[in-house]
């Protein structure tokens, strides 16, 4: 059966078909940022947009031949979809070429060299970063420890985290275990107001305090140990970790601070996100305390 195209339906296939990587580039950036802007929310979207950036083929070369109106969309783009998925290693590469070239031609940025430094710490890539830090020495970059012991060989969904040492010079990656019993997870980003008025409303008061410190941790994806130093100092508690990936705790969503997860060995049981300091029945104190009378019960 043969299937007639209008002429104006024919001609965008053929242009969309016939488009060259500079076209097909500036697309898949739009594309990346129209889909961004509709978040909070499902990622589906973005992850899909994000696929079309081809980090492979952006090879610096081809790259250093595109407009600075197309350099500027895609490292808008890869800059976006980085930090929406801080895994992805070919990203954050194509986000430093990108980086570099906006750099090559129109001198130091420190927007994006300071993007660039969270990407790298994101993924979770120290080396690049330190490097980053070295080749920019006028540049006030986010602390970063000294040691970083990432030599566990944890494995995907291994419940891996980074245990920060006091003075915060010190990562050390740890297994957190939270398949064996039953567990509390908040998870928070830090210098989030609301994740930290929770947890002097949840420490200040005895039956939370006693419930969370004994089977309560406090889990973050930001790689801020000084943040997280300040943290464990201010609030005298201690089992607070940056995780290794996302994908190492299926199922916990790191968008929203702070978000309780209530776990029985290793399965979610409940969860809940935000905190409200009233008191009574609908405060955060008497919902976290159901929540953990339900989990009891599991």
């Amino acid at each position: 059966m043969l299937v007639h195209l209008p002429l104006a339906a024919l001609f965008l296939v053929l242009l969309s078909a016939c488009a060259g990587p500079e076209a097909r580039t500036l697309a898949a950036s739009a594309r990346v940022i129209a889909a961004a802007d509709k978040l909070p929310g499902d990622h589906r979207e973005l992850d899909k947009a994000s696929v079309d950036l081809r980090p492979a083929e952006l090879t610096e070369a081809r790259i250093r031949g595109f407009s600075s109106e197309t350099i500027s969309s895609l490292h808008s783009a890869t800059e976006t979809a980085a930090f929406y998925d801080p895994g992805a290693e070919d990203l954050v590469l194509l986000q430093a070429r990108t980086m570099a070239e906006k750099i090559r031609r129109n001198g130091e940025n420190k927007k994006d060299l300071r993007g660039m430094f969270m990407a790298y710490m994101g993924a979770r890539m120290f080396d690049a970063a330190r490097a980053l830090r070295v080749r920019h020495p006028g540049m006030q970059f986010p602390s970063i420890p000294d040691e970083i012991d990432s030599a566990s060989t944890a494995e995907p969904g291994g419940w891996s985290a980074y245990a920060i040492s006091n003075d915060w010079k010190r990562a050390e990656l740890k297994s957190l275990r939270l398949d064996r019993g039953v567990k509390v997870v908040m998870v928070i980003l830090t210098g989030c107001p609301a994740a930290e008025a929770a947890l002097e409303d949840l420490l200040g008061h005895t039956e939370t305090s006693r419930t969370f410190r004994r089977d309560g941790l406090i889990l973050t994806a930001r790689f801020d140990a000084e943040g997280i130093s300040l943290w464990k100092k201010h609030f005298a508690f201690d089992p607070m970790f940056i995780a290794r990936k996302a994908a190492d705790f299926p199922g916990l969503s790191f968008d929203d601070s702070p978000r309780f997860y209530f776990l029985r060995d290793g399965k979610i049981v409940s969860d809940f996100i935000g905190w409200d300091r009233t008191p009574g029945p609908t405060g955060g104190r008497a919902r976290f305390l159901a929540e953990f009378k339900r989990l009891e019960g599991a």
